[in-house]
C-alpha cells in the first residue's frame, strides 16, 4: 500500500512540474511574442503617415451630385451642383482592413439586412465588394475607422443618402492619415495599386493595375528589388516603397 501510495505522488509531483514548465513556456513565448509585434509591427500612431501620393485632389462634380467621404474627420460630404449639400458622421476600415481610397462610382442602391443598417450603396471597387451602408455599432460612427473596409453611417442617415443618390453617382474616398503597412502577395487595396501602378510605369508590370497583389506582382516586385539593389523578398516594405516614388515622381 505504501509503495503504491509513494508511486501515485510521484507521478503526481511529476504531473504538477510538466504543468508549471508548460505555464512557464507559455508566459515566456507570451512576452516574446508580445515583445515581437512591438517591434515589427508598432501600433498605428507609432507608423509614419503615408498617404497615397498619385491621389488627385478632390474636385465635387460641377452638376448634379457628388460624395466627399474624408476617413481623417470621419465625415461623409454630399455636394450639388459642386456645392455642399449636406454633411454626416461616417467611419471606415481599420488598418489591416483598409476603405478602398481614390475616386469611384457608385452602382446602385438596395436593401440589406439589419446587419448593414437595411441600406446598402454600391462602390465600384475592382479588388472587392465594397459600399456604403449602416450598422448595428452606432457608438463607432464619426468615432473610430473600424469596418472592414466599407463606409459606415448612422442607419437613419445613410437611408437618407440613399434617396438622393442615383447609379454612376461620383465618390472620392481620402484617408490623409493613414499609417503605412508592408505589402505581400494575397493582399488587396489602393496602397497595393499604387504599387502595381509604379511598377507597371517602370516597365517591371505587365498586367494592369487591379489592387490585387498575386503571383505577377510579387514576380514584378522581386525583379524591381533584385535589379536596384533591394532585399528581394517579394515584400513591398517602406524601403522599397521609397525606392519606387523616387522613381516615379
Amino acid at each position: 500500500m505504501l509503495v503504491i501510495r509513494k508511486k501515485a505522488v510521484l507521478e503526481a509531483a511529476a504531473l504538477i512540474g510538466l504543468m508549471a514548465a508548460i505555464a512557464l513556456a507559455t508566459l515566456t513565448l507570451g512576452f516574446l511574442d508580445a515583445w515581437l509585434i512591438h517591434k515589427y509591427f508598432p501600433e498605428i500612431e507609432e507608423l509614419p503617415y503615408y498617404p497615397l501620393y498619385q491621389m488627385p485632389a478632390f474636385s465635387p462634380a460641377e452638376h448634379g451630385r457628388s460624395i466627399l467621404v474624408d476617413l481623417d474627420a470621419l465625415t461623409l460630404t454630399l455636394y450639388k451642383d459642386g456645392e455642399v449639400e449636406k454633411t454626416w458622421p461616417c467611419s471606415g476600415g481599420k488598418k489591416s482592413t483598409p476603405s478602398p481610397l481614390g475616386e469611384w462610382r457608385t452602382l446602385g442602391e438596395g436593401d440589406w439586412g439589419e446587419g448593414f443598417g437595411g441600406s446598402w450603396i454600391a462602390i465600384s471597387c475592382p479588388w472587392g465588394k465594397f459600399g456604403i451602408h449602416g450598422t448595428v455599432e452606432p457608438w463607432t460612427i464619426g468615432k473610430v475607422n473600424a469596418s472592414h473596409g466599407c463606409i459606415r453611417m448612422l442607419n437613419k442617415d445613410v437611408a437618407e443618402l440613399k434617396g438622393l443618390v442615383s447609379y454612376g453617382t461620383p465618390i472620392y474616398i481620402k484617408y490623409d492619415s493613414v499609417s503605412f503597412r508592408g505589402m505581400k502577395s494575397g493582399m488587396t487595396g489602393s496602397d497595393v495599386l499604387e504599387l502595381q501602378t509604379m511598377l507597371h510605369d517602370l516597365g517591371y508590370l505587365d498586367a494592369e493595375p487591379n489592387g490585387k497583389f498575386g503571383p505577377a506582382t510579387e514576380a514584378a516586385l522581386r525583379r524591381c528589388q533584385s535589379e536596384n539593389g533591394l532585399y528581394a523578398d517579394g515584400v513591398a516594405g517602406w524601403a522599397t516603397m521609397e525606392f519606387l516614388k523616387s522613381k516615379t515622381e
